[in-house]
């Protein structure tokens, strides 16, 4: 889910094909109403929010306003929902970045749809920082070698 600032859904993908009951304008405006009311009372936006099987990893960009939700089953972990929300959020921003922030301001969410397409190269983006991760794990290597 790519957000703009008023709450407005840009993009919406769903991975999982369960989520009928989610409606994609609504979670934006209550996204969008959540960040503004934990940055006001604690100063800190909400970033993660984990309920009893699903798992909400909140991610905005400061130059323009746009945030990501991904939401993922709880036992995915809060790391994963974030590098997921971080890849896609930086992707966004570097395809749509000079039309958010331009004087036109934010287009139809059909200008973003094509988007879409580059969903899959986002998600072959993530084995780096996954292996990364693996990596500095401690004796990973040594299970790998063996």
């Amino acid at each position: 889910l790519i957000i703009s600032g008023s709450g407005i859904v840009l993009f919406y993908k769903d991975f999982s094909g369960k989520s009928d009951h989610i409606k994609p304008g609504q979670l934006g405006g209550i996204v969008t109403a959540m960040l503004k009311f934990s940055t006001q009372k604690t100063g800190f936006p909400v970033s993660y929010i984990e309920l009893s099987n699903l798992g909400c990893c909140v991610l905005s960009n400061g130059d323009n306003g746009v945030t990501c939700c991904v939401l993922h089953d709880v036992q995915d972990g809060a790391d994963f929902g974030k590098l997921m929300a971080r890849e896609f959020l930086q992707a966004f921003v570097q395809r749509y970045g000079k039309d958010l922030s331009g004087s036109s301001g934010i287009s139809s969410s059909d200008t973003y749809m094509q988007f879409n397409t580059r969903i899959p190269f986002i998600i072959r983006s993530c084995r780096a920082p996954i292996l990364h991760h693996l990596q500095e794990q401690r004796g990973i290597v040594l299970a790998i070698l063996c």
